[in-house]
């Protein structure tokens, strides 16, 4: 009966010292945050940061999505759009910046962009778009779309 004890103890201060201490470790595997964050390297989560904080555009995340576990970074909160040049096989679907918006929109207006089409996504309320800062091998809501908010274990401390 002791020994149930102190398990039912180690557990109570096990949970209460997670729900305290919302610093967890984290790793990132893969190249897509390079440089900002290297493969294999050890970070910071705090899975308490959105209890106080609202996210914000440039946040660095973590996040489980459809079984896997992502770090990305927020680009656009709701209410914000992004225009994508998106690609015929969603793949290598490309961040339309302002500079370029102009020029594309007239390609596109003149049937100029075979094999493509520009996009505009309104992130709906409760999801926010996010995307690696080494966009060329990133996989992120350029291709599975906006991710729910909920979805979001917390913030990466740089």
């Amino acid at each position: 009966m002791r020994g149930k004890s102190i398990m039912i103890a180690a557990a109570a201060g096990s949970l209460l010292s997670a729900l305290a201490l919302p610093l967890r470790p984290t790793v990132v595997l893969g190249q897509s945050m390079a440089p900002t964050l290297r493969s294999g390297g050890f970070y910071v989560l705090n899975t308490g940061y959105y209890r106080r904080h609202p996210i914000k555009r440039r946040d660095v995340v973590v996040f489980r999505h459809r079984g896997e576990t992502f770090t990305k970074r927020i680009y656009a909160i709701p209410g914000q759009r992004v225009l994508m040049l998106r690609y015929d096989d969603n793949v290598g679907n490309e961040i339309v910046e302002a500079w370029q918006t102009d020029s594309l929109r007239r390609l596109s207006r003149e049937h100029r962009l075979p094999g493509k089409c520009l996009e505009e996504v309104l992130v709906p309320p409760g999801y926010c778009f996010v995307v690696g800062d080494n966009r060329t091998v990133s996989y992120d809501s350029r291709s599975f779309g906006c991710i729910p908010i909920s979805e979001i274990l917390g913030h990466v401390g740089l």
